[in-house]
């Protein structure tokens, strides 16, 4: 599904991150640096899904995704049967339109 939306090949760029696509970031404290546009990780006991790009309807959308825990830039789901794959595809084309 990442790869169908964000048009980029999937790239491992940490320790099981999958990422597709790249942006810079600069943050208050002045650090930059690189990060995948989209990014999942298959992590054993649940899924790592980056979603860190905002956009005005995010919370709506999450509101209707199902079942998950939210982190500082991801969401965690303990299984693919848990959210709404059609609502998860909604927000990976909000965020590539952001970008």
């Amino acid at each position: 599904m990442h790869k169908k939306i964000s048009k980029f090949e999937p790239v491992i760029w940490y320790p099981g991150i999958i990422g597709f696509g790249k942006k810079m970031y600069k943050t208050k404290s002045g650090i930059e640096g690189e990060i995948p546009i989209l990014a999942f990780a298959p992590r054993q006991s649940k899924f790592s899904l980056y979603l860190g790009t905002d956009f005005p309807e995010k919370k709506e959308y999450l509101d209707r995704l199902g079942k998950y825990k939210l982190g500082v830039g991801c969401v965690y789901v303990n299984k693919l049967e848990d959210i709404d794959l059609t609502v998860l595809e909604e927000i990976l084309k909000k965020i590539i339109e952001k970008e």
